[in-house]
């Protein structure tokens, strides 16, 4: 007689079963399962090997509890059987080397089974490594990064099958629009039954969505097709069928595909833009945080939406940061030639001054370029006070006229700064005010 216990565990749980296997006569064995427990993974998640072990642990329990109540003796060979290898390396290596958690249920385990057989534990403890081959897909979208290419594929696949399948009438030629739009179908048939098959098999039976469906809130259905829509609100709308009902479309590589066909389709349109046209036939689990992956991986849009290069700013002049009364660092800049309705032959020009620290505004009219013209509105302006520092435009004008003003007013002259020839970006500050002066005083001027 053998008693064998079996654990496993996936991310929704952990469950275990024991088996009894009696020898019979003629060389042969009768092999019955006694009893089978499982339990839901705990709320807070944690790791796939730690719900492992503690498969493990309910097996050892499971074994136990047999022994038991069958009040069966050491001479019992009892055999624990898993496919995992990493609960197992906890289970064979040294409890104090690892975390609390590891450590409580590798000694809970291992004593349970300790306490009640006087046999070697060498062959208490065994492991069987059991991989399922997984079943293929009718593509592996992975090899593909666009949606045409897929759906041209499958729609030749599929056509393939057809043409083995009849002798007669064999579709020959290029595809046409039917056999694209079958295939797209064959292909979300396929992905929703590999993705929610405990959801479809649930709708099939009439039962209840599980609690831990991501399609738990959204209500589906199975179509006349057997694709999973959503129901909603719309039902007795004016709108498409598609609109009204859209099909569920899980988070993966087709989904993805179909956000990048549709993001080029509009011209490397934005996330928004995007998940509004989608939204009109499929409803993508994920579809925002999906779109914002394909943005960024678009090279286009990386192209479009990257910064230019920029020189870093230098700093201002101390002269334009620190405290001072109004115009004691002031620039000065002409604007026009400006028009009058009354003198329409003469033009008219007008001299600006704008303070460098705190942005105050002065402007002076003058009927030409000339020296006097300009000392006239510099005398009209400075009024008697003095001025520290002036930024100016290098002109014939405003070179002779630092001389005259030194002349005039000698040690209380201010002192002249004369921005770089051919480099009105020097004298941003008051020439983005030239403009605004511009644009105003010719309106003024022409009423």
């Amino acid at each position: 007689m053998e008693l064998h216990g079996f654990g496993d565990a996936s991310e929704k749980g952990y469950e275990a079963c024991v088996y009894l296997r009696v020898h019979v006569e003629n060389s042969s064995y009768k092999v019955s399962l006694v009893p089978s427990k499982s339990r839901d993974a705990p709320i807070k998640t944690i790791t796939l090997p730690r719900l492992e072990l503690m498969g493990s642990l309910l097996c050892s329990r499971l074994v136990n509890f047999v022994k038991n109540a069958l009040n069966l003796d050491n001479s019992v060979r009892v055999r624990r059987w898993a496919d995992f290898t990493i609960a197992l390396s906890w289970i064979q290596g040294d409890a104090s080397k690892k975390d609390i958690f590891v450590a409580n249920r590798e000694r809970e385990g291992n004593t349970v089974v300790k306490d009640k057989k006087e046999i070697s534990t060498e062959s208490t403890v065994a492991c069987l490594n059991v991989q399922g081959v997984p079943e293929n897909p009718l593509i592996d979208l992975d090899q593909f990064s666009k949606l045409s290419k897929v759906l041209r594929v499958t729609a030749y696949v599929l056509r393939f099958i057809r043409n083995c399948k009849i002798s007669q009438n064999k579709v020959e030629g290029p595809l046409i629009t039917e056999e694209i739009d079958f295939a797209k179908l064959k292909l979300i048939y396929c992905i929703q039954r590999e993705v929610f098959s405990v959801e479809i098999k649930a709708l099939l039976g009439n039962k209840a969505i599980p609690q831990w469906s991501k399609l738990r809130n959204l209500d589906p259905f199975l179509d006349d097709k057997r694709l999973l829509r959503i129901k909603g609100r719309l039902e007795f709308s004016n709108l498409d069928y598609d609109t009204k009902h859209p099909v569920i479309i899980p988070n993966g590589q087709f989904a993805k595909l179909l956000i990048r066909f549709q993001h080029e389709f509009l011209k490397h349109a934005g996330v928004d833009t995007v998940i509004s046209s989608l939204r009109n036939s499929f409803w993508i689990i994920g579809m925002r945080r999906l779109a914002k992956t394909v943005m960024k991986e678009c090279l286009s849009c990386r192209w479009h939406d990257s910064k230019p290069c920029s020189q870093p700013v230098a700093p201002l002049p101390k002269e334009r940061v620190r405290s001072s009364p109004p115009f004691d660092v002031t620039g000065l800049g002409y604007a026009g030639p400006l028009f009058c309705a009354d003198c329409s032959s003469k033009k008219f020009y007008v001299l600006l001054y704008t303070c460098g620290v705190v942005r105050a505004l002065h402007l002076e009219l003058t009927v030409s370029l000339s020296l006097p013209d300009c000392l006239l509105a510099i005398r009209r302006f400075v009024a008697g006070e003095v001025y520290l520092v002036s930024y100016i435009q290098i002109m014939q004008t405003f070179v002779a006229a630092k001389y005259e003003v030194q002349r005039m007013y000698s040690h209380l002259a201010p002192k002249w700064n004369f921005i770089a020839p051919r480099a009105p970006w020097w004298g941003s500050w008051w020439e983005r005010l030239i403009r605004s002066v511009e644009k105003d005083t010719k309106s003024e001027l022409c009423k």
